[in-house]
């Protein structure tokens, strides 16, 4: 085990540094949730009593991550600005990828982070993040509208992210296939979306509309209590904070009551996650099934009804969160991302991608991250900036309104959405 020697000044600004970029990489493996100073040692190969010299605590190396995270993030925002200014849509977005590029080969952790524990950071970090992320929609949308300018920032962060599991998930999962992740790769989703650049840009919004409309109060669960309890521990103590025992305690029994119908916890925990995704498909099928449309119409469909469910459900994400940090194994820093199995209501993906709807550079698993992510990225926007998705609310339009401007780049990126440089098509 080697040794972190302090030593005075560039060298030891560098150390830290080094123990910072560990430290990163080792917290990313739990989302963010859970760190031990055992595992940035392990991951820096040294001793735990080394890491001390440079940071008195856990508590303050935390802090140290979290300002360069932020620090980053609000370099890379500015520097885009700075040449974005006065550039058509195409030009500015392709900036917009090159600063990201930059961002995430720096450290691929840095924008996660920020994303993960931007509730707890400090006010006054919170207030520039927010004002830089506002200021860059506010740009993109003078050259498009709010829903292309959301999506252009949603894109960068999600598929660099997506990019960085691709080979833990290739390399652990060996079903898992899908092609290498680049610049160009990225640029071409935040162009064209997730649709063949071929493909009809057409959407019968109506007939979907119809056909998989949820009646109010259809997609609510039954109330749980344990839900309901997982959720207001979290909001009161931290996602790491939120023990069984807390959980139990706010309940009003005891955690081996938790565990009456499962035959342990790992149960317990898994046995809910599928309960959840059951619930949704039974949602979707009957509504698949009587749909007539193209692939791409039918993935409209799928994004209505999880924006759907996430509204009359709005504790399952705060409880998805929890039974993901509570599986991640902390100590073993080579597991991989658990890949769900994929029902069998989404077969008209694949089809979507053989017929040549959605590009060949995109798989079944990817589309239905991204729609996943960029609808519960809607939500957590809108909880954080009181905005939907950074968009403008405008009284006079419809909630299906709104889901149609937010869902046509997702599609077809900027070509697929009316800009002030170009037109678009899609409505």
């Amino acid at each position: 085990m080697r040794r972190i020697n302090s030593v005075p000044g560039d060298k030891r600004a560098k150390r830290k540094q080094d123990i910072i970029f560990a430290t990163l990489t080792a917290w990313n493996r739990t989302e963010f949730t859970v760190l031990t100073m055992e595992t940035v040692a392990r991951q820096l190969g040294c001793t735990k009593p080394a890491l001390y010299r440079y940071y008195a605590s856990k508590e303050q190396l935390m802090r140290a991550v979290e300002t360069e995270a932020v620090n980053q993030v609000l370099t890379a925002l500015n520097a885009w600005h700075t040449e974005a200014l006065g550039l058509p849509l195409r030009e500015s977005t392709g900036t917009l990828v090159s600063r990201a590029d930059d961002l995430f080969a720096a450290h691929p952790s840095f924008v996660p982070c920020v994303a993960a524990r931007g509730p707890l950071l400090e006010a006054a970090q919170r207030e520039s993040l927010k004002t830089a992320t506002m200021r860059t929609l506010s740009t993109l949308a003078q050259q498009s509208d709010d829903s292309t300018a959301s999506y252009l920032l949603f894109s960068v962060a999600f598929w660099y992210s997506f990019r960085e599991w691709l080979p833990l998930l290739r390399s652990q999962n060996t079903d898992f296939k899908h092609p290498d992740i680049d610049r160009e790769w990225i640029l071409h989703r935040c162009l064209h979306g997730l649709s063949d650049p071929a493909a009809e840009r057409h959407i019968d919004f109506a007939e979907v509309e119809r056909v998989f409309r949820v009646e109010p109060g259809e997609a609510r669960r039954e109330p749980h209590r344990i839900f309901s309890a997982i959720a207001e521990v979290v909001a009161s103590e931290g996602i790491e904070n939120a023990t069984v025992q807390r959980i139990a305690s706010r309940i009003g029994i005891s955690p081996g009551s938790l565990y009456h119908y499962f035959a342990n916890r790992s149960e317990m925990l898994e046995e809910t996650m599928q309960q959840e995704q059951q619930a949704f498909l039974d949602l979707l099928k009957p509504r698949i099934s009587s749909h007539r449309g193209t692939p791409i119409e039918a993935l409209y469909g799928v994004a209505m009804l999880l924006d759907r469910y996430y509204r009359e459900n709005p504790e399952v994400p705060v409880v998805a969160g929890w039974i993901k940090a509570q599986m991640v194994p902390v100590g073993d820093p080579s597991s991989p991302p658990v890949l769900p199995e994929i029902g069998d209501g989404f077969s008209f993906l694949q089809k979507g991608i053989d017929e040549g709807w959605f590009s060949a550079e995109v798989t079944v698993r990817s589309i239905l991250a991204a729609v996943h992510v960029y609808t519960a990225f809607d939500h957590l926007f809108a909880a954080r900036t009181g905005r939907s998705c950074g968009t403008r609310i405008n009284p006079a339009q419809t909630f299906d309104e709104r889901l149609r401007h937010r869902f046509l780049p997702l599609a077809f990126g900027i070509h697929g959405t009316r800009s002030k440089d170009q037109k678009g098509t899609g409505q």
